[in-house]
């Protein structure tokens, strides 16, 4: 996680050679260094958790990582889960518009 105490990502990272990880599923984009390391989340393209409902996703291109943004229609996107009868339907549109997991 981007607040994980540096004490606890150490030993996560012994033995690990490369400089620059990429890591994910915990839908909050950032970027940190620890542990000798730099740690890059690019968020979630769907369901970002961090307030900001714009798809998050990264680049790299020659060993820079940079992290993106990108509007597009959440509410259009929410209505049509609505919608869709489907388990969790309510929450997923929830979660799209707020950009928050609870």
């Amino acid at each position: 996680m981007p607040d994980t105490p540096e004490v606890e990502v150490r030993p996560m990272l012994e033995g690990v050679g490369e400089r620059t990880l990429l890591c994910g599923h915990v839908h909050l984009q950032y970027r940190r260094d620890a542990a000798g390391h730099l740690i890059v989340n690019p968020g979630s393209v769907g369901l970002p958790f961090d307030g900001d409902p714009r798809a998050a996703w990264a680049m790299t291109a020659d060993g820079e990582v940079e992290l993106r943004r990108t509007a597009y229609d959440v509410e259009a996107v929410a209505r049509r889960v609505e919608q869709a009868d489907a388990p969790f339907a309510a929450d997923v549109a929830r979660r799209l518009r707020t950009a928050r997991r609870d």
